[in-house]
């Protein structure tokens, strides 16, 4: 209640800061970190200072009654410590045990003249994180985050490329040309009905075919890999991409004669929404 001179100011949140890190280096949760931190502050260090001034007067009761019986009998008196530096043995949980009574005495002479609301209020402070300063943080950095990705972002001449905005497959925006393998087989002939893409009639290769649903109703086995194989597929869709990319390029005006290959297709991206799927679990 009274204001301090700095020094002493700044040694009580130094004391704070050392607590702090005593308790976190157990790596507990926050809420368990507050009950440490008020038992140490409210109970164990102000029970240390009250044990060590009753175990000094004890001991300059003992040390007063040795010299005195010294002194009559002439004999010499044990060499004893006259500071009580620490409490040990016995008295030490004898102490406490005391201390820990008379603390929960006032404490319940305290929640006595509290209201029920008011006591609620201080449970959900101390044993809840949603009081708890790094729940504030948290949730402030998540809405930082949210209106970040909502946010429209204008994309500078310098980042414009050939083909226009690239989401890598580490963003989770196209699947790449590796994983275009029978194990996704399911989900790569869902893209080329969805793109209705043309491949290699498996009945007469000089001809092709268009995919469409209509062709899978009458010929459900046309995308059998025994009649067309995983290589063909994923041919036909790199191709596909090549040319989406292709005229992504004719749409920027300065990128004109930027010559597009094959090599360039990294992944594909994704339209129908089985190969989304496959890319969201991948």
């Amino acid at each position: 209640k009274r204001i301090s001179i700095q020094f002493v100011h700044q040694q009580q949140c130094e004391l704070h800061v050392q607590m702090a890190a005593y308790v976190a280096a157990t790596n507990v949760g926050e809420v368990r970190r507050t009950c440490r931190c008020i038992c140490l502050s409210v109970i164990l260090r102000p029970y240390h200072q009250w044990a060590l001034k009753i175990a000094q007067r004890k001991r300059d009761k003992m040390l007063a009654r040795e010299s005195e019986v010294a002194r009559r009998s002439n004999g010499n008196r044990r060499k004893l410590r006259t500071t009580v530096v620490r409490v040990e043995g016995y008295m030490r949980m004898y102490l406490l045990a005391q201390y820990a009574d008379k603390f929960a005495e006032v404490a319940e002479d305290e929640m006595f003249g509290k209201s029920k609301e008011e006591v609620e209020a201080l449970w959900t402070n101390i044993s809840t994180k949603e009081e708890k300063m790094s729940s504030d943080l948290k949730v402030e950095a998540r809405e930082g985050y949210e209106q970040a990705v909502k946010k429209k972002r204008t994309i500078t001449k310098s980042e414009m490329c050939d083909t226009g905005l690239t989401f890598t497959t580490a963003l989770k925006g196209s699947l790449a040309v590796r994983l275009l393998i029978r194990t996704h087989e399911v989900a790569i002939d869902a893209e080329m009905v969805h793109r209705e893409l043309s491949i290699p009639d498996p009945d007469n290769p000089k001809k092709e075919v268009k995919l469409t649903k209509m062709l899978l109703a009458k010929r459900p086995d046309i995308l059998d890999n025994k009649k067309t194989s995983i290589k063909i597929k994923k041919r036909v869709l790199i191709e596909s991409e090549l040319k989406m990319m292709a005229v992504q390029a004719n749409r920027n005006a300065n990128k004109t004669n930027t010559s597009i290959v094959l090599s360039k297709v990294e992944g594909i991206v994704a339209q129908s929404e089985e190969m989304k799927k496959l890319i969201d679990d991948l």
